[in-house]
C-alpha cells in the first residue's frame, strides 16, 4: 500500500520509531528482537513513555573536483519532535505499541518552530508544515512475525565497550508518497545508548538510554527539489523526559498552537 510520507514523519518522534517502522520493506522479525526494541523505546510495565528528539537537517550536494565545503553542506533547517508511547501486554504474550508523536521544522538560526523555510538552494520559501496524526498501533506477538502494522525487520546490532552497549536499528525503505508520483528511498540509521548491565537485565521492563537518529534521504517533497543532485541527512539526539509537564514547554507551547487538543492525559494512556 502507498506510504503517506507525512505520516512517516510523524514516527520520527523519539526514533525507535513505530511508524517510521512501518514503512520499511517487509523483513523477518524475531520475538527477541522485538523485546529488546520496545524495551528500549517503551516500558512493558505498562507505564506511559515521554520521548524528546531534537536535530539539524543538512543538505549535501554530490562530490566534484571544484566544489567548496560551503557548496557541498548546507545546514537547512531543524526537527523537533515528541512522542507518547504505551507498551500493553495481551494475554497471550504479545504487546500492542501505541504512539501519538508530534513533529516541528525549526528555523536553522533561531531554532524557533517554523512553517516556511527559506530555501537556500533555490532562492525562494516553502511552506514546512508541522505534522501530527491519530494514535498508531501495532501489535509485536510474542512468537511469529509482527502485523503488517509493526512491519520491518529490526535488524538489530549490539556492541558493546566495557559498562557501555549501543544497540543499532538499521532500515533501508522504497516507498512511494501519496502525494508524489515517485519512489522515495531512505535509510534511517538509529542508536541507543545504555547501561550493558540494563540491556542484560531481563527484568527491567524498561531499558534507560538516550539515542542518535540519523536518516540519509531525497530531498524532502516541500522542497521542491525532486530530480536535482543530492540528498539529506536527519542528525539528532533524543531521551526520555519523566512526563509531558518536563518535556520543553517551547514544544509543549508548539504543540497547543498548532494541534489544540490533540495531547491525550496520561491517565488516557492507562486505560
Amino acid at each position: 500500500m502507498p506510504i503517506d510520507r507525512r505520516r512517516l514523519m510523524v514516527g520520527a518522534a523519539g526514533l525507535g520509531l513505530p511508524t517510521l517502522l512501518a514503512s520499511a520493506a517487509p523483513a523477518a522479525i524475531t520475538p527477541s528482537s522485538a523485546r529488546t526494541w520496545l524495551r528500549l523505546v517503551a516500558d512493558l510495565s505498562e507505564e506511559p513513555m515521554v520521548a524528546v528528539t531534537r536535530g539539524d537537517v543538512w543538505g549535501f550536494k554530490p562530490q566534484a573536483d571544484d566544489l567548496t565545503p560551503e557548496a557541498f553542506a548546507k545546514r537547512l533547517y531543524g526537527y523537533w519532535s515528541l512522542a507518547v508511547r504505551q507498551a500493553r501486554n495481551r494475554p497471550d504474550g504479545g504487546v500492542v505499541l501505541s504512539t501519538k508523536a508530534w513533529s516541528f521544522y525549526l528555523d536553522p538560526q533561531s531554532g524557533a518552530v517554523v512553517d516556511h523555510i527559506a530555501n537556500p538552494y533555490k532562492g525562494t520559501v516553502v511552506s514546512c508544515p508541522p505534522l501530527s496524526g491519530p494514535v498508531s498501533t501495532a501489535l509485536y506477538p510474542a512468537d511469529g512475525a509482527p502485523d503488517a502494522h509493526a512491519g520491518a525487520a529490526l535488524g538489530l546490532t549490539d556492541r558493546r565497550m566495557g559498562e557501555r552497549a549501543w544497540v543499532g536499528v538499521n532500515r533501508i525503505s522504497r516507498f512511494k508518497p501519496s502525494d508524489t508520483t515517485w519512489f522515495k528511498l531512505e535509510a534511517d540509521l538509529t542508536s541507543y545508548a545504555c547501561k550493558a548491565a540494563d540491556l542484560d537485565n531481563g527484568a527491567l521492563t524498561h531499558v534507560p538510554n538516550s539515542w542518535s537518529h540519523n536518516l540519509v534521504a531525497e530531498w524532502q517533497t516541500w522542497m521542491r527539489m525532486h530530480g536535482d543532485p543530492g540528498h539529506i541527512l536527519f542528525k539528532g539526539d533524543g531521551a526520555f523526559v519523566p512526563g509531558l509537564q518536563q518535556a520543553p514547554p517551547e514544544l509543549l507551547a508548539a504543540i497547543d498552537a498548532h494541534f489544540p487538543g490533540t495531547m491525550p492525559p496520561i491517565a488516557a494512556w492507562r486505560r
